[in-house]
This record gives structure tokens, C-alpha cells and sequence, in this order.
């Protein structure tokens, strides 16, 4: 087992070896910008291995490792009757300021069955959160988490999803933004019209 000093500013770690197998855990800051990179989509992060157990190059000398961080991947849910277009200008606004690539961002497509009733959409968010780990996993980035936005009907997918039993704490930050959490207010008014005209 090792322990993991504290980052420098410089993002640098050491992580000291008392044993022949050493399984090492990074957690990504939860403020992912610093000083330097403030803008950017990714970082580094150097750590030294050291110890009597890891092998020296012919000077003595261990080769620091380096791992690359990124930010969280985004998913953008749209709301009922919506599609992905309704999320594109927003992704491309995040894009243009440098702080993630376009594919970090998906905007998530299930308009075949956006009018169908929520239990129905409840796989949307977990599939397409498989689908981003996958691709970055190809790209040799490990996502433990990522940030998901939902409008109106993709918020209360999302949610289904994070308070479901088959929740896998995969989301770093839930937004949801004109959903009808509490139900929705022209529902109530038509069945009170409904019931009116009978």
C-alpha cells in the first residue's frame, strides 16, 4: 500500500512503495481549474513512484509517470417532444471556450420515444452514460463521473435515474432546468376542465 502526498501547484505527486503490488487511487480535484490552465479541456498530473521494490533506470533514478485528467464529460438531456438540436447551441457555446472538445459533450437523442410515459425513457440516461464511458475508455481516459443536464422531461429521466436502485454513482452533478419535479400545473388545470364538462 501507498499513501499519496498532496498536490502542489504544479500538480505533482509521491507516492511512496512498501509493497511489490501497489494498486494506486486519483481523485480529480473537485475544482478542476487552477492557475495555469484555467481554460483548458485537460491537464497533467506527474507523480514519483518510489520505493525498494520498483526498478531504477541504470543512473538510480525512477522515471516520474504522468496521467492526464480531463473534465467531467457532459450529457444534455432535451425535454419532451424535443430532439438533440435543441441542445446544440449551448454545446457549441461550451466548445468555443476551450474548457471541453466536442465530443466531451453529448446531446443525448431519444426523441423516438419522448411522448411515451417516463418509465418507458427510464434506460436513456444509464445507456447513453455506458456509451460516453466506452468512448473515452478507447481514448484511455478512465470516467468515473460525469455532469448531466436535463430540460423539462430529460431533468425527470435523469432523476428516475439517479434515485433508482440501479443508480452506479456515476453523476458528478445532476442540473435540471424547467422540470416539473412536483408534477405539472397544466395537468392539474385539465383535469379539473375534464371534470367540469362532464
Amino acid at each position: 500500500m501507498g499513501i499519496l502526498s498532496t498536490l502542489t501547484t504544479q500538480d505533482e505527486l509521491t507516492l511512496t512503495l512498501t509493497d511489490p503490488v501497489t494498486t494506486i487511487y486519483y481523485r480529480a480535484p473537485e475544482m478542476f481549474t487552477n492557475l495555469l490552465n484555467s481554460n483548458e479541456w485537460h491537464r497533467g498530473v506527474s507523480f514519483v513512484l518510489e520505493g525498494a521494490v520498483l526498478p531504477k533506470t541504470s543512473t538510480g533514478v525512477v522515471k516520474p509517470v504522468s496521467i492526464g485528467i480531463i473534465r467531467p464529460p457532459v450529457l444534455l438531456l432535451h425535454g419532451w417532444t424535443g430532439d438533440p438540436s435543441s441542445w446544440m447551441p449551448f454545446r457549441d457555446n461550451l466548445v468555443s471556450t476551450g474548457r471541453y472538445e466536442a465530443d466531451q459533450i453529448l446531446c443525448v437523442d431519444y426523441s423516438a420515444t419522448n411522448t411515451a410515459p417516463f418509465y418507458e425513457n427510464s434506460w436513456v440516461l444509464e445507456n447513453n452514460l455506458k456509451t460516453m464511458r466506452r468512448r473515452f475508455e478507447e481514448k484511455g481516459y478512465v470516467v468515473a463521473q460525469f455532469d448531466v443536464i436535463g430540460f423539462s422531461m430529460g431533468g425527470i429521466v435523469s432523476r428516475l435515474y439517479t434515485q433508482g436502485i440501479g443508480y452506479k454513482n456515476d453523476v458528478h452533478k445532476l442540473i435540471t432546468l424547467n422540470t416539473p419535479h412536483s408534477g405539472s400545473h397544466g395537468a392539474v388545470h385539465l383535469c379539473r376542465l375534464d371534470n367540469t364538462t362532464k
